[in-house]
């Protein structure tokens, strides 16, 4: 197979291409995440699959899906997911169904990860963060999944303090797309209907959202510090949407880890995601090589 079809179902759009052995994909179709439960969700991916299908058809075999929350992969199982309101889902079985066609399903931080260790940074470990819609995580360890509890990597549920109120919420409502927005326009820095997009490129010449982004990652840093010091020093690689902003976000996370490991632990190194907003999809289709080969 030259070819596999790879689809990242986020909160906020399905996008799938055809991903080549080398990572390099062609064919990119978004379309807008349907709000109406799994069936639904997965018969927009079918679709997707089918177009691209039928557009290159040296991937028509096995696609790869990734979707958000707890997802049980062995099962084909969505166990949980938060921002799309589904639970105990059948995935798999619904994706099949709607595309005509064998599928893996994988969770999204995961996929993200595995095209990052294949393709993009390749290092053999590494904490991927995916930030979107939500906020998820993935550890490679030695070039492998650290492991593969369909509940590992749900940092975004973890409980901290808000950065625009007294109050107590999830870490993904503030280290997020919508959230770093949130925190904008509660600051005055961004009118509400504006999303994280444009905080990040007004943070290139405004400082006030610049410390938006900054008083972000800190947050961000001061919740990872634990981990850290649990697995030792190892590179952080942030992916998804907000990513884009580069060292608008890396530099702050790296010097709040600094002051968080100092004087006991190096600072880790903090990278972007070298694949971009796309590890995800590509990673879904990395799922399908790595089946393949390991069948081999």
């Amino acid at each position: 197979m030259q070819q596999v079809v790879g689809v990242d179902v986020g909160g906020t759009s399905i996008v799938g291409a055809a991903v080549s052995r080398d990572g390099t994909y062609a064919g990119t179709l978004r379309i807008p995440t349907p709000k109406t439960g799994a069936a639904a969700v997965c018969e927009a991916a079918g679709q997707m699959i089918r177009e691209l299908r039928a557009k290159f058809p040296s991937a028509a075999g096995t696609a790869g899906v990734c979707l958000p929350g707890i997802v049980d992969q062995e099962a084909g199982v969505g166990v949980l997911s938060a921002n799309l309101g589904w639970e105990n889902a059948p995935l798999q079985q619904y994706l099949e169904e709607a595309s005509g066609s064998p599928v893996l399903v994988a969770q999204d931080a995961r996929s993200g990860a595995a095209a990052e260790a294949r393709w993009g940074v390749r290092l053999p470990s590494f904490h991927y963060l995916a930030l979107g819609t939500g906020l998820a995580s993935a550890l490679i360890v030695d070039g492998k999944p650290g492991t593969s509890n369909p509940w590992a990597g749900e940092i975004g549920q973890y409980r901290v303090r808000d950065l625009s109120s007294p109050q107590t919420v999830r870490l993904e409502e503030v280290v997020s797309g919508p959230g770093i927005a949130r925190t904008a326009a509660a600051r005055g820095v961004v009118s509400e209907n504006l999303g994280a997009r444009q905080v990040t490129e007004r943070a290139a010449t405004d400082p006030a959202a610049r410390q938006v982004l900054a008083d972000t990652m800190h947050l961000l840093a001061r919740t990872l510090a634990p981990s850290l010091y649990l697995l030792g020093p190892i590179p952080l690689v942030l992916g998804g949407g907000p990513a884009a902003a580069g060292k608008l976000l890396t530099e702050p996370l790296h010097a709040q880890l600094a002051a968080e490991l100092s004087p006991l632990l190096p600072t880790p190194p903090v990278l972007s995601a070298r694949l971009g907003d796309k590890s995800q999809m590509i990673g879904a289709a990395a799922l399908v090589f790595a089946s393949e080969e390991s069948a081999k």
